[in-house]
């Protein structure tokens, strides 16, 4: 009996018809592909049926909110190209995602607002789209993958800019390439608002934009009950309004609001003091 209940559950998924994507998106996003050619792998769309491309992978997408994305697979030259772009409905979205995959030790290249690259892939976001390409087979992907990029950074024709957001975090001691941002549950917390994030040295900073000064405000009160029964909590006398809190499973976090913004210092280094006042100096109270 639990067999045939497994059968017919997966006749449902497979029989399941794809997500509906409208006509004017299917049009804006064919207009990108470096491919004027229509062939059996190329177009092909996804939207809330993501997983049926990008099985497992598909939840990262919807989490930044995907509009919908268009896949192509075609042999260019000696090699096996695979382009895959996202329409993710806004720039802060497309970078989000894009920051999601990419680290500081990649190698990256001047493509869209930013780029990277390895010896068989290359992504990069622009406007409101990721752009993620492969190359298999051949000794030409390297060129071939760059050459496709170029004509879909071309097609795109969109402002190459980073958020404005970024512009917020401390230029000393940043890691290069180490920004993000977290649309939901920063470190974690459900509660915490979208968050841009970046490295420094050891330290994690986190700086959560809430709706209000008052919810900036509860949401370090949250921390601080957070780290009351998890750990410990006491006021951090270097930065008034400041608080430490730790525990076993998450380490030891600075934390307070300044405006609408709660600020987080994961893991804090001497420089903790200097780096937050830096922060202090570019935020609106």
């Amino acid at each position: 009996m639990q067999t045939w209940i497994m059968l017919l559950a997966l006749a449902t998924l497979v029989q399941t018809p794809p997500a509906s994507i409208q006509p004017e998106v299917q049009a804006r996003l064919r207009q990108l592909l470096p491919f004027a050619e229509i062939t059996k792998d190329c177009p092909q769309f996804y939207a809330g049926d993501l997983y049926r491309y990008n099985d497992g992978g598909a939840e990262a997408f919807h989490a930044y909110d995907m509009v919908a994305m268009v896949h192509c697979r075609r042999r260019v030259g000696d090699v096996e190209a695979v382009v895959d772009i996202y329409d993710m409905g806004s720039s802060l979205n497309a970078f989000g995602v894009y920051s999601s995959e990419r680290s500081p030790d990649q190698r990256f290249v001047a493509i869209g607002a930013e780029g990277n690259t390895t010896d068989f892939s290359l992504n990069f976001f622009q406007g409101q789209y990721y752009v993620k390409l492969s190359a298999f087979g051949g000794t030409s992907g390297d060129s071939i993958m760059k050459s496709l990029a170029m004509t879909i950074e071309q097609h795109i024709g969109a402002s190459k800019m980073m958020p404005a957001g970024l512009s917020l975090l401390p230029r000393e001691g940043l890691v290069p390439h180490s920004e993000k941002y977290v649309k939901r549950a920063p470190l974690g917390h459900a509660f915490l608002g979208p968050a841009y994030m970046a490295s420094y040295k050891r330290s994690l900073l986190v700086l959560s934009e809430a709706g209000s000064v008052t919810q900036a405000a509860e949401w370090v009160g949250l921390l601080g009950a957070h780290f009351g029964e998890t750990g410990k909590v006491v006021p951090w006398p270097a930065v008034p309004g400041a608080w430490r809190g730790s525990n076993g499973f998450e380490g030891e976090w600075l934390f307070l609001s300044r405006g609408r913004y709660t600020l987080i210092l994961t893991n804090p280094s001497p420089q903790a003091e200097a780096l937050l006042k830096a922060l202090f100096r570019k935020l609106p109270t």
